[in-house]
């Protein structure tokens, strides 16, 4: 006979607990976790690039505006030393120039060479080589261009007295101070401290130059009162930053970013010498500015 107590034990005796099977711990992802983690960082990228780009060319258009507002500090400083005249060299025999250090003259003549035109950034290379201003300064970063490091010292080796050993080492462009072809005297435009102050007195280098500086005879210049496709005001713009427009120095010494040209005085465009911006004369003359007010900026 079963006593109770027996029972009782029997009946509550523990149940041995059964402990889960626990999965084996993993070291890293799956492969379709990694194919989504390469997804969405694809396409972070592909939003992202787009404006990085963006403001990676805003920040060098910048400093190509701080450049330009160097040169025309260094311009008022040469100006103010030169009689309220702006830098201007002498040019003769189709195009070549006279050493930096000769005075300013009244003996210029742009003969029949479209070298005359290339030759305008001799006006730039006065500055530099009599150090109002460092070879950097004339060098926009959105370009390839790079500085000219030749030395000023007429002593020294490899001292040129002239120009810019190559239109790479200028990234910008001077307002013209010639006359007509074929006369010797400086022309109307020429900068001086008596000039408008919102004349366009040097900018981004012009559209209208090839690689070596001399004209781009078959070019068509924008009309920018015609309301110009997308193509045209990429073309009337400055190459330096791909058509989007230019940075401009005016004469009272300040410099502004501009989307289209004639951004001269009464919409002239800085690029051509004519006195407005309607007009739309060909690349392929020998042209200046026909006034004081009539900017021309080259090369």
């Amino acid at each position: 006979m079963i006593e109770k107590r027996d029972l009782q034990s029997t009946c509550w005796q523990e149940v041995p607990k059964i402990r889960p099977v626990r999965a084996a711990k993993r070291n890293g992802f799956t492969l379709i976790e990694l194919l989504v983690v390469i997804a969405v960082i694809a396409l972070l990228v592909g939003i992202l690039l787009p404006s990085l780009n963006r403001a990676r060319a805003l920040a060098k258009r910048a400093s190509c505006g701080v450049n330009l507002s160097g040169i025309g500090k260094a311009a008022v400083l040469f100006t103010t030393s030169n009689d309220g005249i702006g830098p201007a060299v002498e040019i003769w025999n189709n195009g070549a120039a006279v050493s930096c250090t000769t005075s300013i003259g009244n003996n210029v003549n742009w003969g029949t060479n479209v070298r005359a035109h290339r030759a305008n950034s001799i006006n730039l290379w006065l500055l530099r080589c009599r150090e109002y201003a460092a070879p950097k300064l004339f060098i926009c970063l959105s370009t390839t261009d790079t500085a000219d490091t030749s030395p000023v010292d007429s002593t020294a080796t490899g001292f040129r007295p002239s120009d810019f050993a190559s239109a790479e080492n200028v990234s910008y462009g001077y307002q013209v101070p010639y006359a007509a072809q074929n006369t010797d005297s400086f022309g109307p435009g020429i900068f001086s401290l008596a000039s408008p102050s919102a004349l366009a007195i040097a900018a981004d280098s012009s559209p209208y130059m090839n690689t070596d500086g001399s004209w781009n005879t078959s070019a068509t210049i924008t009309d920018w009162d015609s309301s110009p496709a997308n193509a045209q005001i990429e073309a009337g713009n400055s190459p330096n930053h791909s058509g989007d427009g230019q940075n401009v120095l005016f004469a009272d010494g300040h410099v502004a970013w501009s989307a289209t040209a004639d951004v001269g005085v009464s919409r002239d465009n800085i690029y051509t010498g004519a006195p407005s911006g309607e007009d739309t004369s060909g690349a392929g003359t020998l042209n200046v500015p026909r006034s004081t007010s009539d900017s021309m900026i080259a090369p």
